[in-house]
């Protein structure tokens, strides 16, 4: 009987992992898809504004984003 006591606890803890690795994938999406936007393109020649138009995100995603890729110098 004191198996059937974890599986709420195991549940709980397999519900939290999936939620957490949904959570991450769609970020690095959102990465790559900005980074193809420079490809082959002068890097000045888009802004937050543009991106976030051009791709329908959020401005302060993509401006979160370039902050990430800036920092770690990509």
């Amino acid at each position: 009987m004191s198996r059937f006591k974890e599986i709420p606890f195991i549940i709980t803890n397999v519900v939290l992992y999936i939620e957490q690795m949904t959570a991450l994938v769609p970020s690095i999406d959102r990465a790559f898809k900005i980074l193809e936007c420079y490809k082959g393109h002068d890097h000045s020649e888009f802004g937050v504004s543009e991106l976030s138009r051009r791709l329908e995100l959020n401005k302060s995603s993509v401006h979160s984003i370039l902050h990430t890729l800036s920092n770690n110098r990509i």
